[in-house]
């Protein structure tokens, strides 16, 4: 065995969120060295919630190292399966955010920059490695492959060349106003936690009445996602420029905001609130 593989091996999946109780067994089953093995992994996400993990080694053909191939990942809830999906290891997909795109849907999402992928250049040549960014998000009603798993969906920075997703722009001038639960000191640190295929909690204003809801990534519609208090995606109807600009404008003036006009907005917070739009 490779001390310098294990502690590679070691690396790559602490980064992906999983417990230090896996790496004995990493350990134990390098030292057979069998030319590929299975560890089995478990994690209680909540009182009636869990997900199991299949993760997948192979030994290099020609020395001893070991590559992390696959995980497949299992969402349960007490006995019954509520999905299944396989993760390719370059997308560095942590286990709670699986946990929460197999649970949420489409209603969240992750963004995994520095990706690594291949593709076909010239015929009869080796797959040529190329790097890229992209939101991957999960249809609940989507295709499976031969073994069951719901195919998880990527949508490269290339898939919103016309219609560009700018997510902090989006979060400054959204279509509904909203406040967040959590305090966050900044709209990039909201971002960044949506990013994470976190549901938001918030409090949002339709209608001239306030409730209770959340916010979510649609990477496909390349929109933030509002949805009501039971999980539901609310359809937001498209609002003309002018209008928009109307409302922003008087919205701002009403809250402490430091930049006001056609740059940045700064966001601050509110004591013990979080942000609001």
């Amino acid at each position: 065995m490779q001390v310098e593989n294990f502690e590679d091996l070691k690396t790559s999946l602490e980064i992906r969120g999983f417990a230090p109780s896996i790496f004995p067994e990493l350990e134990r089953q390098m030292q057979e060295g069998k030319m590929d093995f299975v560890l089995h992994y478990a994690e209680r996400l909540d009182e009636d919630k869990s997900i199991l993990c299949q993760l997948s080694f192979e030994k290099h053909g020609s020395d001893d190292r070991y590559f992390f191939n696959r995980c497949q990942a299992t969402l349960m809830k007490g006995e019954e399966v509520m999905s299944q999906i396989s993760i390719r290891p370059s997308w560095k997909i942590k286990v709670e955010e699986a946990a929460r795109l197999m649970e949420y849907g489409q209603n969240v999402a992750v963004y995994k920059q520095n990706i690594i992928g291949y593709r076909q250049v010239e015929e009869d040549q080796p797959a040529e490695q190329f790097r890229f960014n992209a939101y991957i998000s999960l249809d609940p009603e989507g295709k499976t492959d031969d073994k069951g798993n719901l195919l998880l969906n990527t949508y490269h920075d290339n898939y919103y060349a016309k219609r560009p997703f700018d997510l902090i722009n989006q979060l400054e001038k959204p279509e509904i106003h909203f406040e967040t639960k959590q305090r966050y000191d900044s709209v990039e640190a909201l971002a960044k936690d949506l990013q994470h295929a976190n549901k938001i909690e918030i409090v949002m204003e339709r209608n001239g009445v306030k409730e209770e809801g959340f916010l979510g990534i649609n990477a496909r519609r390349g929109k933030i996602n509002f949805m009501d208090a039971n999980g539901i995606s609310i359809e937001t109807s498209p609002v003309k420029k002018e209008n928009l600009d109307a409302k922003q404008t008087a919205y701002v003036k009403k809250k402490p905001w430091v930049n006001q006009g056609p740059q940045k907005v700064a966001w601050k917070p509110k004591q013990n609130k979080g942000l609001s739009r």
